[in-house]
């Protein structure tokens, strides 16, 4: 492994980047300079390399590293080599390649491993062999695989390792995760996880689920997995709890969207040890009833009123209840502008509904307006109800939060529900910078050892975000990508020899490099 050394002479510091090399003759280790990196000086109160002047005959060829130095820098700052080579000794510079090509390209295998080839990751890895298609397929079959008809998967022991060690960078208790699930077009040929899909969009189409547990404090993400395409997600619960240790997440709560609500998936997190906090699906009387449980004048007070990341004010009280037959924290969430609308969009309807004649529209707006309309003889065959408008209108612009923990009140549950946006963001990120999807893979190993490579990826990216968030330069992964595009390799000859210099580096680059630990991999380009 390369490092940087400084030498004191004739009262200036000059900086090289050496390595320990074994000495045959003497049998000892002794250093070898690699390059010369310049003098060391200060520059507004921070010590920074003024590089020497490069004299050159001819450019051999110029490297864009930037993007691939920002995350193999993350790689580096949770040990990511020393991971893949505990679970996948001989294929961990293959495996480490996938990850970065999955964030950097999206190429095929081929066309990734000539861009692997290409960059200065197997020098900076010391890793000697250039590597091919195959050795790519084969990393993937490591990864996953079928042994006498028994699936073997690797990747979830790797899923845990990295994630362990992302926690160990930010050291604090772990107190909430978040989990959802995403459902994928299949393009490939009909496999063990490829469905027909149900929902409105999939309905029809092979479809292959993929669930995601990520920590709320970080987003680091903790687990990544492959879920048959026609499986509901109210039923998906214990597939993600089975593939994780439980034990070390004993009482710890997880925080689900609605549709991922139901008795069943509440009583297998349970049955683990975990608490659960998610929104009320409007799909049985005891929600319908506890919406209602409160009148307005109860719910509207200055005690209650809680403002939204939007800036909107809404009303949150809660109370211990029973729903989906646990005891359970219910809590109302009331917001009154939606209210307001919901409650006067009703109300035009019916006002159209009373006048018009048009057959088609009666039958949408019938459709629309069917919980306030009963049967009656007649003409038109029904009539406005009022007695459900009144029942209407007590729910208006409300919603039903739960949670399991009783120890919570009603705004922590308000707000830890409302910050799973970043899950949403989470899969927002996997389907397009990671490219997620499509999934064209045939064998379910091979999916799921597919899935464990965009885990990985958004791992690196997750550990960029949250340095980044970390310092003051208030800029997102995404800025500091493209910032740092231009950071080129430059490789030319000098006197018959190839050398090597990094393009200099902007105050922006330098600045980013430093927060993001690229600096100490590529020392040259920290010109200050």
């Amino acid at each position: 492994m390369s490092f940087v050394r400084t030498k004191n002479k004739n009262g200036n510091k000059y900086r090289y980047l050496v390595k320990s090399v074994w000495d045959k003759e003497t049998k000892k280790p002794k250093q070898k300079v690699i390059q010369y990196l310049g003098v060391e000086t200060e520059k507004n109160g921070e010590k920074v390399v003024r590089t020497p002047s490069h004299k050159m005959d001819t450019i051999e060829r110029a490297i864009p590293i930037g993007k691939l130095a920002m995350y193999y820098s993350a790689a580096r700052s949770i040990d990511l080599t020393g991971i893949l080579l505990e679970h996948c000794y001989r294929e961990s510079f293959d495996i480490l390649s996938l990850t970065l090509n999955q964030i950097c390209n999206r190429q095929s295998l081929k066309k990734a491993a000539e861009w692997i080839n290409y960059t200065p990751l197997a020098e900076w890895e010391e890793e000697t062999k250039e590597l091919t298609r195959t050795d790519l397929d084969n990393a993937l079959g490591k990864i996953c695989y079928l042994k006498d008809g028994v699936k073997s998967n690797i990747g979830f022991g790797i899923q845990s390792s990295v994630s362990e060690k992302c926690h160990s960078l930010c050291p604090r208790k772990r107190d909430k995760l978040f989990y959802d699930v995403t459902k994928l077009s299949y393009f490939g040929n009909k496999c063990e996880y490829s469905e027909k899909g149900y929902t409105s969009t999939l309905r029809g189409k092979w479809t292959i689920g993929v669930g995601f547990l990520a920590y709320k404090e970080t987003g680091f993400p903790h687990r990544c997995f492959a879920i048959h395409g026609s499986k509901h997600d109210t039923v998906t619960m214990e597939d993600m709890i089975t593939s994780i240790d439980t034990k070390k997440y004993q009482g710890i709560p997880i925080i689900v969207d609605r549709g991922l609500v139901s008795s069943r998936n509440i009583k297998a997190a349970r049955n683990k040890g975990f608490h659960m906090i998610g929104c009320c699906p409007v799909t049985n009387n005891d929600v319908k009833d506890s919406l209602g449980y409160l009148g307005d004048e109860d719910i509207c007070t200055w005690k209650n009123a809680v403002k939204r990341p939007s800036n909107d004010i809404v009303y949150v009280k809660g109370w211990k209840g029973e729903l989906y037959d646990q005891n359970v924290l219910e809590v109302v969430v009331l917001n009154p502008t939606i209210k307001t609308i919901e409650k006067s969009n009703r109300d035009m309807m019916v006002n159209e509904l009373t006048q018009t004649s048009n057959k088609k529209r009666i039958k949408e707006l019938r459709h629309v307006l069917s919980s306030i309309i009963v049967k009656q003889r007649g003409r038109r065959g029904f009539k406005i109800d009022n007695d459900l408008m009144v029942e209407e209108e007590k729910v208006d612009g409300r919603h039903l939060l739960f949670c399991t923990d009783q120890r919570f009140n009603a705004k922590s549950v308000f707000e830890t529900y409302y910050q799973r946006d970043e899950i949403e963001k989470a899969f927002r990120c996997m389907k397009g910078n990671i490219s997620l999807a499509p999934i064209r893979y045939q064998r379910p190993e091979r999916i799921d050892a597919y899935l464990t490579i965009v885990f990985l990826a958004y791992a690196l990216r997750s550990i960029v975000n949250y340095k980044l968030k970390k310092s003051d330069l208030g800029i997102s992964v995404d800025e500091a990508e493209e910032e740092l595009k231009s950071l080129t390799l430059v490789e030319y000859s000098y006197k018959g020899k190839l050398r090597k210099k990094i393009s200099r580096a902007t105050k922006k680059q330098n600045q980013l490099m430093k927060v993001l630990g690229i600096d100490k991999l590529i020392p040259s380009a920290y010109n200050g």
